[in-house]
């Protein structure tokens, strides 16, 4: 699982689903898993979330390998259904976001879609959507976000309410037409600051000859994270933190019984990540004044 120290709730659905979990630790620098996550369930439905954030070198990652796993796991596990989730929500199909070759939420059976106002394609409130070739989980998927409902009085299971409202879907539609030019100035503003920040005590997050990212966040690490920080902000920058809790400290992850010290790259990781302005909004004048700062942070 990529990026455990981050974000809580993309492992969260499956603790909801009744999956026992063992978290893996990471290896540094990359934010990468030194093992996948593993899952145990005896319920015959299962999924195998697999999460890729764009920051880890990925040239040992093979998705052919990880599908193919997932169909291993099935058949151990004597599952009748099961099907490669894979996490996007951060990415977005586009020429300017792939992997090896592949468009984002394009690899295994349904790519999941975030359109969170914070997100590149955002929305103006809460939302998102799947995509999948398979026409067999398209349609019970538009089933179930409609409480499994057909026509207006038959329902052929429990689904959920997850449609997305009609502002919703105007908005995005039309904001599609402006992502790839949002992902490229955002492309263009971090490659900037590779350029520009010269401290090797400011690590920004490399993209092999694989990696087209869309950055979506822009996680960047320094060992003197929260002096940074109050520097940057004393000279009128903003920056944030993702994210600043491992996943196994959280109040929530207490089920699992995790403690300090069980996952120690993670801890140290969580205590030195930090973001900088990197939008496509930023002006040319903008970046030259993050770029000054910071370096002069470390004179």
């Amino acid at each position: 699982m990529k990026d455990f120290f981050k974000l809580y709730l993309f492992f969260f659905v499956l603790l909801l689903s009744g999956c026992g979990l063992s978290l893996p630790e990471i290896s540094l620098p990359d934010f990468d898993s030194s093992k996948e996550l593993e899952i145990n369930d005896s319920d015959y439905n299962k999924v195998l979330n697999k999460k890729y954030d764009g920051y880890a070198d990925d040239d040992d990652l093979d998705t052919e390998d990880i599908y193919n796993g997932a169909k291993k796991f099935a058949e151990c596990s004597n599952s009748t259904e099961c099907a490669l989730l894979w996490d996007t929500a951060k990415k977005w199909i586009t020429e300017k976001s792939k992997y090896k070759g592949k468009l984002s939420g394009s690899i295994g059976d349904i790519g999941c879609f975030s359109t969170h106002p914070l997100k590149i394609l955002n929305a103006v409130g809460d939302g998102g959507f799947l995509v999948t070739n398979n026409q067999e989980l398209y349609d019970k998927m538009k089933k179930y976000r409609n409480h499994g409902m057909i026509g207006r009085d038959q329902y052929e299971f429990f689904g959920v309410n997850s449609r997305m409202d009609a502002l919703n879907a105007a908005v995005i539609r039309y904001r599609l037409k402006k992502v790839d030019d949002v992902i490229l100035k955002r492309q263009s503003n971090i490659n900037f600051f590779r350029k520009k920040i010269t401290n090797v005590d400011f690590k920004i997050p490399d993209c092999d000859i694989n990696q087209h990212n869309s950055f979506t966040m822009f996680v960047c690490q320094s060992a003197r994270r929260d002096e940074l920080q109050k520097y940057l902000v004393e000279n009128g920058i903003q920056s944030l933190i993702y994210y600043g809790t491992p996943l196994h400290l959280h109040k929530a992850s207490k089920i699992l019984n995790y403690k300090v010290g069980d996952f120690k790259k993670a801890e140290k990781l969580c205590d030195k990540v930090i973001s900088i302005p990197f939008h496509q909004y930023l002006k040319e004048d903008e970046k030259e004044y993050i770029v000054e700062k910071i370096n002069e942070f470390y004179l």
